[in-house]
């Protein structure tokens, strides 16, 4: 049975549909990050749950209907983006706010806050207010003041978001630990891509106020279904073709001019009629001066565009013949020039049809 269950989730604001009939599955302890641009009604989501905005559709938590329990009364631990400490109460007593609101026995309040302050690292912070913390620090604060509850679920809205990239990543290992000692159904909102992949069992992506994909990350990166998370998702290169046959398995497209590719048929996803969408990544994509032996298949040609040394990768804006550019990822440097003419190929199974 799920944790948490979302059927048919609609909300209106100011007259704007924001969340589109969303339904969505969380199950006990499971890590769910909800991912997609700015006003996709991410945050609504999570609101939604906690209780924050009406909405029509239904809300189960523990196999209960929620829609009724007021937010005050849902049991939900929130981590915000800003954190929302108490500026004027010391460490301690923030960490310790929501037990005293629910009038637990000091004794256990006592312990809980100390229990907590040990598990994040917080020793020797107790009496000393937000402002006199870092940023790495505030965050600890606000994830033991959510978890202290035992909440049912941990909602965390883009909580790593204003760390810098060194202490994000380590924040993003011990949220992870966390997660994995309270075994606590998590819900984490964010608009980092990466931090998603790494962090969760689970991808939701949203679009406009639908979700368009929900997998694992490998189904998100690897397997996507459309051409937006295809795009969103990292990065990818979306071709247009006209498909003029099939052999073995593969369906062959015609792109530009007499250009002609494979691509691996995908149940469910090739159009009947009209264009023929596919992805490729950029790493999957091989570059040279000359053509490769002629028993690789898809090769196009082209012309050095732009080309960036990035440390661990070198990055190449290929202009095909179509006038598109195309980016290449290459695992080592090599120096080309402006305007120089290339080949591009891939594998044919490094290719994949998705959805307009």
């Amino acid at each position: 049975m799920a944790q948490v269950e979302l059927r048919q989730i609609r909300v209106q604001i100011a007259g704007l549909e924001i969340l589109k009939g969303v339904s969505l599955d969380l199950a006990p302890a499971e890590f769910v990050a909800v991912l997609g641009p700015s006003g996709c009604g991410k945050t609504t989501l999570l609101r939604v749950i906690a209780g924050f905005v009406d909405y029509k559709g239904e809300l189960i938590v523990g196999g209960q209907p929620y829609d009724a329990v007021p937010a005050h009364r849902r049991d939900m631990g929130l981590v915000f983006q800003d954190y929302a400490l108490f500026p004027h109460i010391t460490v301690a007593d923030n960490i310790a706010f929501g037990l005293r609101l629910r009038r637990q026995p000091a004794a256990e309040i006592e312990r809980r806050t100390a229990d907590l302050i040990r598990l994040l690292q917080l020793d020797g912070l107790e009496r000393r207010l937000p402002s006199e913390l870092s940023g790495g620090q505030r965050q600890r604060v606000a994830l033991a003041r959510a978890l202290a509850i035992d909440p049912k679920v941990l909602l965390l809205d883009e909580p790593l978001s204003a760390l810098d990239k060194k202490l994000r990543e380590e924040m993003q290992v011990e949220l992870r630990q966390l997660q994995h000692r309270f075994k606590i159904t998590t819900l984490f909102v964010t608009h980092d891509q990466e931090e998603a992949l790494a962090l969760a069992d689970k991808v939701v992506v949203m679009d406009r106020g639908v979700i368009r994909q929900v997998g694992t990350p490998e189904d998100i990166y690897q397997r996507p279904l459309d051409r937006f998370v295809a795009t969103f998702i990292g990065k990818s290169n979306i071709f247009e073709g006209e498909r003029v046959g099939a052999d073995a398995g593969m369906i062959v497209c015609r792109l530009f001019g007499n250009a002609t590719v494979r691509v691996p048929a995908r149940g469910g996803v090739e159009a009947g009629a009209g264009p023929v969408y596919f992805s490729i990544r950029p790493e999957k994509i091989q570059l040279d001066r000359a053509p490769p032996d002629s028993h690789v298949t898809n090769i196009l040609k082209g012309r050095i565009a732009h080309a960036a040394y990035l440390g661990t990768h070198q990055r190449v804006g290929v202009r095909l013949e179509s006038g598109a550019i195309i980016d290449v990822r290459l695992p080592h440097q090599q120096p080309f020039a402006p305007d120089e003419p290339v080949a591009v190929w891939w594998a044919p199974e490094d290719s994949l049809l998705v959805r307009p």
